[in-house]
């Protein structure tokens, strides 16, 4: 019986150090349906507009404007512009 919960101890150790070198990438996907008609006429209406030319337009119009503004400020300068709205507001 020792030798048995030995051998199963050795078995248990060399899993658990095997698993710890793994190097790889797992890929997964989750795949769903739905099923309420309501839900989904809701989400083909969201995916027709968002496949119209004239918002497609507009998205990249604003994806642009988005890249020439400056995303980090100076955070002196901002704290010193959140210190003045604070006061404005009271």
């Amino acid at each position: 019986m020792k030798t048995f919960f030995s051998i199963a101890l050795f078995v248990l150790v060399g899993t658990i150090v095997s698993a710890q070198n793994f190097e790889g990438t797992i890929n997964w996907a989750v795949k769903y349906e739905i099923t309420d008609p309501a839900k989904r006429a809701e989400m083909e209406k969201g995916q027709k507009a968002m496949n119209d030319p004239a918002n497609q337009e507009k998205m990249k119009k604003m994806q642009e404007e988005a890249k020439k503004k400056p995303m980090d400020k100076d955070l002196a300068t901002s704290a010193k512009e959140a210190a003045a709205e604070f006061e404005k507001a009271k």
